[in-house]
């Protein structure tokens, strides 16, 4: 993440060559992208971890049928709205960070309230 924060561009030069008007559009959406990739990094690191926590003290069932929710209720509707309205590749993006983002408020919600100590092992 502090790569694509610092130098997307040094990053970029490996993938995209040349100074025409695609090279320096596929720059600029790539750039964006990468943006959007820190958010996105930092919060599944986030969710995995918490994710995996719950799951080594036995609470298995409820963090599985959380992403599961999740996915259908915010992932999916989120990406085909962007779909409709034409959203770029960034915002279309966004629409996984929103997700990861909802997964780790709950996960964090969860962990805090201490169900996993009664989870059926």
């Amino acid at each position: 993440g502090v790569a694509y924060a610092l130098a997307p561009t040094l990053l970029l030069t490996a993938f995209v060559r040349g100074e025409g008007f695609e090279a320096v559009a596929l720059r600029s959406i790539a750039a964006s992208l990468l943006r959007v990739a820190i958010v996105w990094q930092l919060l599944d690191g986030l969710s995995i971890t918490l994710q995996e926590a719950l799951r080594a003290a036995g609470d298995t069932l409820w963090p599985m049928g959380l992403r599961l929710a999740a996915a259908w209720l915010v992932f999916v509707p989120l990406a085909l709205a962007g779909a409709v309205v034409g959203a770029g590749p960034a915002a279309m993006m966004g629409c996984v960070v929103g997700y990861v983002a909802v997964v780790v408020a709950a996960l964090t919600l969860r962990f805090r309230a201490g169900a996993w100590r009664e989870a059926p092992r």
